[in-house]
Formats: C-alpha cells, structure tokens, sequence
C-alpha cells in the first residue's frame, strides 16, 4: 500500500489478512483494484466461500474493482463486527 500512497492507513486490522510470504511478495505495492479481480477470477465459484472464511466483503455483493478504499475498510469492518458479535452471542 506504500507504493500507492496509503501507508497510513495500510496497517489497520481491517486490511490485515494472513497470507503467504510469496503471495505478499506477488502483489507487492499493486493497488487491490488491480490483484483482488484477478484472485476472484482464479478462485473461481469457490471464491465468495474463500473471501468469507478470512472475513472479507464477498466478490458478488462489494466490487473490488472500482470501490475507494476507506469504503472496503467500512465493509470489512462489519465484516469484522459482525463475526465477533455473532460469537459473542452463541
């Protein structure tokens, strides 16, 4: 995110997900808008199953593509709120 000019913001547990040192290194300083449609392409049906396990905005119902970033990080956040309040719960 340095590379594009969000270092400030590209810390926030809204934009940490655990990948791999080598998946990392692929998309490097690339903006999401340019990575994430090409992830969902190669995921495939199993993509939405995918971006729910790491509590992230589902592909069919948010669009990668052509969203702000300070609105994916307010999708992720309730994402993220939502998952701890329905643990918190059951």
């Amino acid at each position: 995110m340095k590379g594009i000019g969000k270092s400030e913001k590209s810390n926030v547990l809204a934009n940490i997900v655990m990948i791999t040192s080598a998946a990392n290194k692929s998309i490097s300083d690339n903006s999401p808008s340019l990575y994430v449609p090409a992830l969902i392409e190669q995921l495939g049906d199993n993509c939405d199953k995918v971006f729910r396990s790491n509590l992230l905005p589902l592909p069919s119902q948010f669009d990668y593509e052509s969203e702000q970033y300070e609105r994916f990080l307010a999708e992720r956040g309730n994402v993220l709120s939502n998952f701890i309040e329905s643990e918190l719960v059951s």
